[in-house]
């Protein structure tokens, strides 16, 4: 596998990040055994023993951050490809997205100078027909970011054993500092992500943004009663 400016993304091993454990996993394709073993640290390497190859970006000046805020800090980020190298995604199709088309996908390849093209098949059992059908065919995208109804981590281990994906532990340890963060803060988080055979084959990341707690306990005010009794809505926890 040849060398990336930004491994994490730009090569065959490359993957784009997951939402939760039972969320997508990005599952990145294998190239030429020697280029595995370069990229990978081969069968002996010991997850967390790399060193931070990349330079992180300097912060955005003015983001207001909530107190105690644990997570990645918003960077500015220069594009690493050169607008013409290409990354092919197998995802689920969303009836309410166009992949292609719609926003972040179009921020991502702006922000990353990477162009992305989407192949997307149905959730459910005709998507793991569509996919088994592929992985069989052995035209393999650069990265699958499919649902575990496509692909469970024992599915991935086995599958990996094959020789067609590749384990992400080396490639994460040298080039995504803010996953490296998030193993720091929640230990338990490589484990849940990892296969049976300890590696990890797909992209963790987690979510613990305010409205994915409150959406379903969100606590709701009468104005009316308020006037009435002339009060005014609590601004805060204490109130």
């Amino acid at each position: 596998m040849p060398p990336l400016a930004r491994r994490a993304f730009l090569g065959r091993s490359a993957a784009v990040g997951a939402a939760a454990v039972a969320a997508p996993l990005a599952l990145s394709a294998c190239g030429g055994s020697d280029e595995n073993e370069e990229t990978t640290g081969g069968d002996d390497y010991e997850p967390g023993s790399a060193s931070l190859q990349v330079e992180i970006a300097p912060e955005i000046e003015g983001v207001n951050y909530p107190e105690d805020y644990v997570g990645p800090r918003a960077r500015e980020l220069e594009p690493f490809g050169d607008g013409e190298t290409e990354f092919s995604m197998l995802t689920q199709t969303d009836p309410g997205m166009d992949f292609t088309t719609n926003y972040y996908s179009q921020h991502v390849e702006e922000t990353t100078g990477v162009k992305v093209s989407y192949l997307t098949v149905p959730a459910g059992e005709d998507g793991k027909t569509k996919v088994n059908a592929i992985v069989a065919g052995g035209d393999l995208p650069h990265a699958m970011m499919v649902g575990q109804d496509i692909f469970n981590l024992s599915e991935i281990s086995i599958y990996s054993e094959q020789g067609l994906f590749l384990p992400l532990d080396k490639l994460i340890d040298e080039n995504a500092p803010h996953i490296v963060d998030m193993f720091t803060d929640f230990p338990d988080m490589r484990q849940q992500y990892s296969s049976p055979d300890g590696k990890l084959y797909a992209v963790p990341s987690m979510n613990d943004c305010y409205h994915c707690k409150a959406a379903n306990v969100r606590t709701w005010i009468n104005s009316r009663w308020l006037e009435g009794v002339g009060a005014e809505a609590p601004q805060t926890l204490t109130e």
